[in-house]
């Protein structure tokens, strides 16, 4: 079984629970498995057993929850409850009803989204117009760091190359511009260390926390779709 099968069940267990319940647990566990990386999957699924194993003890967790719940709003530890519990059989978890708006508040925000296009459009157009200049401006320093020290080190060696053919008839000249090759060369290094270090690590860890914060972002709003 690999992760995606994992989390595939777990989904399909986790049916009946309330929608943002069951988000924010297979997130949680997308998470464990993104910190853990691509060559720890199979002991990440060894430590949590079978995803039925993983979905009992959720489920457990969650008519906890909802047993104190009761018990606060009605004040009283011995009425009577109904059975809510949840299991693993098809078809046996409750339906989740769903917030209905009324006719009149559809059209309200109809005729509030008409109104006040101009407006918000004109925000999603500047904050989309913001990140293409931010990635314009992050890939044009990664293109000049890089170009830069290309162009160092082509130059340090082309004078390092013409001080040695100096440097017998003008030692001291042709040592200086040795020297000069050197340190140009070193600090063309330098430049193109900087540029790998930045695509290669620091560039891949923004996108991904870019990544997890668009995908949180997203169970939280189809969290709130349902009761």
């Amino acid at each position: 079984m690999n992760r995606q099968e994992f989390m595939r069940q777990l989904e399909y267990l986790l049916r009946g629970i309330p929608a943002n319940e069951r988000m924010d647990a297979l997130a949680y566990y997308n998470d464990y498995f993104d910190e853990a990386g691509l060559e720890k999957e199979n002991q990440v699924i060894q430590e949590l057993g079978s995803p039925e194993s993983v979905a009992q003890t959720i489920l457990a967790d969650v008519q906890r929850e909802m047993n104190q719940s009761a018990r606060q709003d009605y004040g009283s530890p011995e009425m009577e409850q109904e059975d809510n519990s949840y299991n693993l059989q098809p078809h046996a978890a409750p339906q989740q009803e769903k917030k209905k708006m009324s006719t009149s508040t559809k059209i309200l925000i109809s005729v509030l989204l008409i109104f006040t296009f101009p407006l918000w459009i004109g925000i999603v157009a500047g904050l989309f117009g913001g990140l293409v200049g931010l990635l314009g401006a992050l890939f044009g320093v990664i293109a000049g760091l890089g170009g830069s020290g290309i162009g160092l080190v082509i130059g340090g060696i082309a004078c390092m190359g013409a001080g040695a053919l100096c440097i017998f008839a003008e030692p001291v000249e042709g040592l200086v511009c040795v020297g000069v090759g050197a340190l140009l060369a070193s600090l063309g290094v330098l430049l193109a260390l900087l540029c790998i270090l930045i695509v290669g690590v620091w560039l891949p860890k923004l996108v991904k926390a870019l990544v997890k914060w668009i995908k949180g972002l997203r169970h939280r709003n189809e969290g709130g779709d349902e009761i």
